[in-house]
């Protein structure tokens, strides 16, 4: 619950406060610690499920509705285009910048080509109505919810070396109860 509201809050680069967010936060599972480690439940209920949804639409509907944070993420010229396509500059600067962020790394060429059909699927709505759906899927997904560490090396034994990403999000979790900042992010 801290974690989610604290990386949303990081991701909107100050446009959201707690008070925009908090009866979306209030419907999110209870943070839970054991061995004074911050853990998940083990069954996700329904009203989970719904919490995790209205939190992405709301997120979402702030970000993308918000024409300095999109400058932020993308340029001047940008935040006011309506109309932009999956291979131009500023789709390329808000996927650089706002959705590597949401998951939390680089994303693999398959992973943008994947991003650019999604993309070409909701075009039909508006550039920025597209965008903002988008946002919203992948605010409720398993790799933005999840510190899944899945992204590694094989090291011969029943486990994996995890990439720097997957370290530079432990340590910022465990540290700050948020993203790794940009630096960390670059240093990754």
């Amino acid at each position: 619950k801290k974690q989610y509201a604290n990386t949303v809050k990081d991701l909107s680069r100050g446009t959201i406060s707690d008070s925009d967010i908090s009866f979306e936060i209030s419907l999110l599972p209870e943070d839970k610690y054991e061995n004074g480690f911050n853990t998940t439940d083990n069954a996700l209920t329904f009203e989970h499920i719904e919490g995790y949804r209205r939190a992405a639409i709301k997120v979402s509907s702030l970000l993308f509705e918000n024409t300095n944070w999109r400058r932020s993420v993308t340029s001047n010229s940008c935040a006011n285009n309506t109309e932009f396509q999956s291979s131009s500059n500023c789709f390329q600067l808000l996927r650089d910048n706002y959705f590597e962020r949401v998951h939390r790394r680089t994303l693999s060429s398959s992973e943008r080509t994947q991003m650019n059909q999604f993309f070409a699927e909701f075009e039909p709505l508006g550039t920025w109505p597209a965008l903002q759906k988008m946002s919203e899927v992948y605010l409720q997904s398993p790799d933005f919810l999840f510190h899944l560490e899945i992204r590694g090396t094989d090291s011969g034994s029943d486990s994996i070396q995890i990439d720097a990403f997957a370290v530079a999000n432990r340590l910022s979790y465990l540290a700050w109860n948020t993203m790794p900042d940009n630096r960390l992010f670059d240093f990754a």
